[in-house]
């Protein structure tokens, strides 16, 4: 191979890999416009999945009134979860509990787990 066969081989190569590469940035960047375009779709259905969220979240508070006397439920749950974290029991395995309120008795009796039973003082 000559000098010159050896310039037009390396300019056809040049060429060829500049068209490759024009080629290769043309889908990328199309690739990027597409997964934007499902990216905010995702955000948006998170977005909207948030919000209904938030709006289940709402503060909702319960007042037990009795002879004169009113007791608000989340001052009854606070003293369950100290009366049971005082029974050396971590609040972070409850999976579930049963709260009874009877303002008669001046108490209110749990169960938590359905197996670990208690009373609080209102």
């Amino acid at each position: 191979m000559n000098k010159e066969e050896v310039k037009e081989t390396i300019e056809s190569t040049k060429d060829l890999a500049m068209d490759t590469a024009k080629e290769t940035v043309k889908k990328a960047k199309a690739s990027a416009k597409k997964a934007t375009k499902e990216a905010k779709k995702v955000t948006e259905k998170a977005t909207k999945a948030a919000k209904k969220e938030v709006t289940k979240l709402m503060v909702r508070e319960t007042y037990i009134q009795f002879a004169g006397a009113e007791y608000k439920e989340s001052d009854i749950m606070a003293k369950v979860e100290a009366a049971f974290t005082a029974q050396g029991h971590r609040f972070s395995s409850v999976k579930s509990i049963e709260l009874y309120i009877k303002p008669e008795d001046g108490a209110a009796y749990y169960v938590i787990n359905d197996k670990i039973t208690g009373k609080v003082s209102l």
